[in-house]
């Protein structure tokens, strides 16, 4: 495991992704992701680092499910937050709508408003949320690094090429 630094990002660590029941579930990846994400998160707490919770929360109706089928519909249980990954008091939530934490949220206000330039993102998934959030943070000048050992997608192959494009490409710290 890495040295906490920074803030940790948790993406969609949510049932509908983690939980096998799930609507887009990743599997067995998904939940061993989660447990290495949770273990990444005690790590985090005990040095007092900030911690954000970037979710997907969708409308009932929402422009995405034209793509995918509908998950992490708000109020729903496949848009809770794994148990694995529970907030504690403190710890924002960050909803979002689209693939990118950034990409209309308050994410990247909240953390200029902390004053914090180091982000270690883990979640899921590693070629589709993982990949943009990590993009767009690099892309704004944050320093990224991405845990590699908690992050998964529902493609093993898909998985393996976000990360390669992360840190051969957009030069994220791949640990």
């Amino acid at each position: 495991m890495s040295s906490p630094r920074g803030a940790l990002v948790i993406v969609d660590l949510i049932e509908d992704f983690v939980d096998p029941e799930g609507a887009l579930s990743c599997g067995d990846a998904g939940l061993r992701a989660a447990e290495r994400a949770g273990e990444h998160l005690k790590a985090w707490r005990a040095e007092g680092l900030p911690v954000f919770h970037v979710t997907d929360r969708h409308r009932p109706d929402d422009a995405e499910f034209r793509f995918w089928p509908p998950h992490a519909v708000e109020g729903t249980w496949g848009a809770r937050i794994h148990r694995s990954v529970t907030p504690a008091p403190g710890e924002l939530i960050v909803p979002k709508r689209r693939f990118s934490g950034f990409f209309g949220t308050d994410l990247d206000g909240l953390l200029r408003e902390s004053d914090l330039h180091e982000l270690s993102i883990c979640g899921v998934c590693t070629n589709i949320c993982v990949l943009y959030t990590s993009v767009d943070a690099q892309m704004r000048g944050y320093d990224v690094s991405v845990l590699a050992d908690a992050c998964a997608s529902y493609d093993a192959q898909a998985h393996a090429f976000a990360l390669r494009e992360l840190r051969d490409t957009i030069k994220v710290h791949v640990l």
